[in-house]
């Protein structure tokens, strides 16, 4: 599986299921077992063939002729055999694309089942489509709503893992992401001081962490179900879930016994390296858009991942310290 397939025990783990049986749907035949035997007993039919015509030239002086190849009973044979097992791989391969074909045709008519859907709960509600019109509180249920949707979607399918399907549904991510900046901007300075400006970990003092903001987003889809609130992700890839964090968790940890830490620590290690691996991805498409390496002024001031990335350092270091303190 690709990179961002993250098997561990996580509140994404209800969804693994389904993904792998979203992925076994889109297995294609040319990586099956039946076009790779046919491949091989093609190759193994054009070798014995060209070993004929080697022989037959090295023998008469002359290159064999169709008919010298269909006078000769093994040969004949042997052609007869590679014109019905061409025949068979180009079957194969075309019921192939048939069946991605109608993969594809399926999410559509989900995806449009999903937008109107979306439509009509925006109608009951009162709410327009434009997102700049809306107050804070129909922003929240427009949030609230997609999330809802997204979720479902990938309960069924899975993450969206190819460039494919990331196209295809990027219409509601696009729309989801720009949604929860909205919510961000709209956000207590309060809040917003405590997002932007993560103060320096001393050994000895408790440091106050916010409530995490909403994912941002991530270059790799991920599924993402939490036990309590859960998050989609933006557009090239699925928000992770949108992690719970009381505002005084990180307060606590100075009260928290060694063996708990060292939990801790675990955790925030994976925290950091996923989001780290979100960041990478987004810089390799960056580059692969622009042909250059994303600078810090080309980085977008509302990207939660980024923030999400700096508090998970934050918080290690704070853990660190405190194991130290402890040994």
């Amino acid at each position: 599986m690709p990179p961002n397939d993250e098997r561990m025990v996580s509140p994404r783990s209800s969804l693994i299921v389904s993904r792998r049986t979203y992925t076994a749907v889109h297995a294609s035949f040319e990586d099956g077992p039946a076009v790779i035997d046919l491949s091989t007993q093609i190759n193994n039919l054009k070798r014995k063939l060209k070993k004929y015509d080697e022989g037959f030239q090295r023998e008469f002086g002359y290159k064999p002729s169709h008919a010298d190849k269909m006078a000769n009973p093994d040969t004949k044979k042997m052609f007869t055999m590679l014109n019905k097992l061409k025949k068979q791989l180009k079957a194969t391969k075309e019921k192939s694309s048939k069946i991605v074909n109608e993969n594809k045709g399926l999410k559509e008519d989900i995806i449009q089942e999903i937008e109107k859907r979306l439509n009509e709960k925006r109608i009951s509600a009162g709410r327009g489509t434009v997102l700049e019109v809306m107050n804070h509180d129909q922003l929240v249920d427009e949030k609230a709503s997609m999330q809802k949707a997204l979720l479902q979607l990938e309960a069924t399918f899975g993450r969206p893992s190819t460039r494919e399907e990331r196209d295809l549904v990027r219409g509601l991510y696009d729309r989801y992401r720009l949604v929860k900046r909205m919510l961000l901007r709209h956000a207590p300075s309060k809040v917003k001081e405590s997002i932007t400006e993560l103060g320096t970990i001393l050994e000895h003092e408790a440091m106050e962490f916010a409530p995490s903001p909403p994912p941002s987003p991530s270059t790799t889809f991920a599924p993402s179900v939490s036990q309590t609130t859960t998050n989609i992700a933006p557009p090239t890839i699925p928000d992770t879930p949108e992690r719970k964090t009381p505002e005084l968790v990180l307060d606590n940890l100075h009260a928290l016994p060694l063996n708990e830490l060292l939990e801790m620590q675990k955790s925030a290690r994976d925290e950091k390296k996923r989001l780290r691996r979100c960041l990478k991805d987004s810089e390799h498409e960056f580059q692969s858009k622009t042909g250059r390496k994303l600078q810090k002024e080309d980085r977008d001031p509302d990207d939660t991942t980024y923030v999400e990335y700096k508090q998970a350092k934050a918080k290690l270091r704070l853990i660190d310290a405190l194991i130290q303190k402890h040994k």
